[in-house]
């Protein structure tokens, strides 16, 4: 995850490592899953990172994000996380 991390300018003289849409959401999978009072609000932020990387044109590795789903046993929601992404430009 932090070898993917790609290293974005902030300020003139300022660089922060970012880590993937796909990373983030994988932590957030984990974190429900450890306590599932979190899962709304954390099924929302997943759903509106995804819909943002869509409308910046950002693609998704779909395997990674299956195989931290997988993880978890919550792979059966991947076709879901895929419409949410799939949603924007269709609406």
């Amino acid at each position: 995850m932090l070898k993917r991390a790609e290293a974005m300018r902030v300020l003139d003289d300022v660089l922060i490592k970012v880590v993937h849409v796909e990373d983030i959401v994988g932590l957030k999978v984990q974190a429900l899953v450890n306590n599932p009072e979190r899962a709304v609000r954390d099924w929302a932020d997943i759903r509106m990172m995804l819909e943002a990387a869509s409308e910046q044109g950002r693609s998704i590795d779909w395997e990674l994000l299956g195989d931290y789903l997988a993880i978890f046993r919550l792979e059966t929601k991947l076709p879901e996380l895929r419409s949410w992404y799939g949603k924007i430009g269709r609406e």
